[in-house]
């Protein structure tokens, strides 16, 4: 791609690092989204959290209330659709990100349409139904916190 056509966001020197290191990023205020396109972001997003959390989970993170990474824990693993508003915006900036900068590169993004469409959407609807049986037939118990005796001795009185 030609980088002459493309504007990059002039931040000021605040931004440097002790490194040296200044970001540069494109501008990329001038990308309208069409209506597909934000929801081709909202399906991205969506399967950014399930990498991430199949990440997590392969590490040997479970569900817990709070996030503590020393015990391997966090709150975030749910599925997207319950998941803080606050993760949501994080992953849908992120893919946002990556589809303006696709278009602002040059490239074109086309929407499937009619039976493609429609078979996807089975298709998904298909994948959702199998994980809620799967994910319904069993349970997961995981205590917050686990006690030890670590000093001293137990006594047992008759």
């Amino acid at each position: 791609p030609d980088d002459r056509r493309l504007k990059y966001v002039k931040l000021p020197n605040t931004y440097t690092q002790s490194n040296g290191y200044k970001p540069q990023p494109l501008d990329l205020s001038s990308i309208v989204l069409l209506t597909k396109l934000e929801e081709l972001i909202e399906t991205l997003a969506e399967n950014t959290h399930n990498v991430w959390a199949a990440g997590r989970i392969k590490d040997g993170f479970t569900y817990g209330i709070s996030d503590n990474p020393r015990q391997k824990r966090s709150p975030h693993l749910v599925p997207y659709a319950i998941v803080d508003d606050s993760i949501k915006k994080i992953n849908r900036d992120a893919a946002s990100e990556t589809v303006r900068t696709l278009l602002a590169y040059g490239y074109t993004i086309d929407t499937p349409t009619g039976d493609a469409e429609d078979l996807n959407r089975r298709n998904r609807e298909a994948i959702n139904s199998a994980n809620s049986e799967r994910i319904s037939n069993y349970r997961t118990y995981r205590a917050e916190q686990t006690f030890a005796v670590t000093r001293g001795k137990w006594y047992y009185e008759v």
